[in-house]
C-alpha cells in the first residue's frame, strides 16, 4: 500500500510530502520488447551501411 503524508511547516517555507510503503522491484522485459529492440538496431545498422555504401559509390 502506498501512502502520503503531507506536512505543514511555518510560514515562508514550503511544505513537504513523504512517501511511505514504496518498494521497488526489477522489471523484466518481455521477450516482443526485446524482439523490438533488436529489430530497431538492425534497422539502424543496415541504414548505416547503405548510407556509407552510397557514399562511396558517388
Amino acid at each position: 500500500m502506498l501512502s502520503f503524508l503531507a506536512v505543514g511547516t511555518p510560514a515562508g517555507v514550503p511544505p513537504f510530502s513523504l512517501l511511505d510503503g514504496v518498494s521497488l522491484t526489477a522489471a523484466v522485459p518481455e521477450p516482443e520488447t526485446w524482439a523490438m529492440l533488436g529489430l530497431g538496431l538492425g534497422l539502424i545498422g543496415f541504414t548505416a551501411r547503405r548510407r556509407k555504401a552510397d557514399a562511396k559509390a558517388a
